[in-house]
């Protein structure tokens, strides 16, 4: 039997091209009619409540310009879905102005059957706001949460990387089409978060970004999740923009509050809290807000239980005797005592790794533990590709990330 929403998705792609990706009229102008079909009959003979400049834009497009549309997502990987489409996220049915179309790597069906978190913040965050951010997304997780975020640099890349560390899921919203190199030193990981779970936009797959398509996009991350995180944001940060749509959606706001309250680049943040934002401390404050209504949709991880029992049985312990004494240095400072270099790191099978994978590895089994500057400065490799190229290390257990932006091999 065919599914009556395959057979309309050629008339909301009409639609969508006619009069635009993030455009709220056409919900005005398609209101009266009982279905889609119905409304492209009218519009194209002229019937519907159009504006001169509207009817010439609905006028300059047909069914085959979408069909064809569709036919390039389809030889691209991409799946179109329409309001009407059954993998259609139900919250996003819910708020103002939802996309008519969106375009989507991987598959977000999920969505309404999990706790989603957005989190979202600067461009530019501290090493604290990204340890934090790491922190916080990788304990959501362990609770069966999925990461929402707009795959911008900074708080959201952190957000996407410890979901995917942590074997998550995570959905990238982007406010350009799918396809568009944008930002740049991201491109790679839209595969990558494609495999473990969804990249998607409303805009079609060559579009660029604007300034209006962002503050569109933020509808969009903010109506798929539950609730939003905020860990670093100024006064004038997208990422308030999202509060703002949160709000009017009627999700729940959360705030790290800052290391520092006269930080300039925290005024966002504390504006939000001073209004009533929820203050977060760990996983568990956001957690609490869900469980009650949402338990079905939620794992307690195995470190949580017996929580009370652990601590006290930990309290109480006594050091083993073949625990290994610290090292001191000549300054008398206590240093990690260097493990001997395992001569099966060398010997590692490296066979299925990219060139620059195996390029990676091999100094890594070298030379120990490296910072990225120095795998960069010594390899003549970028530090976006070497980035991109660890965490997929990572994410197949072969190399791990360390504090201060360094790397060993497991």
């Amino acid at each position: 039997m065919t599914n009556r929403a395959d057979d309309n998705l050629i008339y909301w792609m009409w639609l969508t091209m006619a009069l635009g990706p993030a455009n709220p009229r056409k919900w005005e102008i398609i209101k009266p009619y009982d279905s889609i079909v119905s409304a492209y009959e009218d519009i194209s003979n002229g019937g519907g409540a159009l504006t001169s400049s509207e009817s010439k834009k609905a006028n300059g497009t047909d069914l085959d310009s979408a069909q064809k549309m569709l036919e390039y997502c389809a030889s691209k990987g991409i799946t179109v879905l329409s309001y009407e489409s059954e993998g259609y996220p139900q919250r996003l049915r819910e708020i103002y102005n939802p996309p008519t179309v969106l375009f989507c790597l991987g598959n977000p069906d999920y969505v309404d059957s999990r706790v989603c978190i957005g989190v979202v913040g600067t461009r530019k965050p501290s090493d604290y706001t990204v340890s934090v951010t790491e922190w916080l997304c990788s304990e959501l997780v362990d609770y069966g949460s999925v990461i929402v975020s707009g795959f911008a640099l900074g708080v959201d890349s952190a957000a996407h990387r410890a979901a995917l560390l942590r074997g998550g899921r995570t959905i990238a919203v982007l406010g350009c089409g799918l396809l568009y190199g944008y930002p740049a030193p991201n491109v790679k990981a839209k595969a990558l978060i494609a495999r473990h779970g969804a990249v998607i936009s409303e805009y079609f797959p060559d579009d660029k970004p604007t300034t209006y398509t962002f503050p569109a996009r933020n509808r969009i991350l903010s109506g798929l999740c539950d609730g939003i995180i905020i860990t670093q944001a100024g006064v004038r940060s997208g990422a308030l923009n999202t509060a703002s749509h949160a709000v009017s959606q009627g999700r729940d706001i959360f705030c790290v509050p800052p290391h520092d309250i006269r930080d300039e680049a925290y005024g966002g943040v504390i504006s939000l809290l001073r209004d009533g934002a929820i203050p977060v401390f760990s996983a568990e404050d956001i957690i609490a807000e869900y469980y009650t209504a949402y338990s079905h949709k939620l794992k307690l991880p195995k470190k949580h239980l017996n929580r009370t029992e652990n601590i006290t049985l930990l309290s109480e312990s006594e050091p083993k005797k073949d625990a290994k004494k610290p090292v001191k240095s000549k300054n008398n400072e206590v240093m990690a005592k260097e493990p001997e270099k395992d001569k099966a790191k060398a010997e590692r099978n490296l066979s299925g790794l990219s060139k620059s994978q195996r390029q990676l590895c091999e100094y890594l089994c070298e030379n120990g533990s490296c910072l990225v500057d120095e795998l960069a400065e010594n390899l003549s490799m970028d530090t976006d590709e070497i980035l991109y190229e660890m965490t997929e290390l990572e994410l197949e257990g072969i190399v791990r990330k360390l504090p201060g932006n360094r790397y060993e091999i497991l």
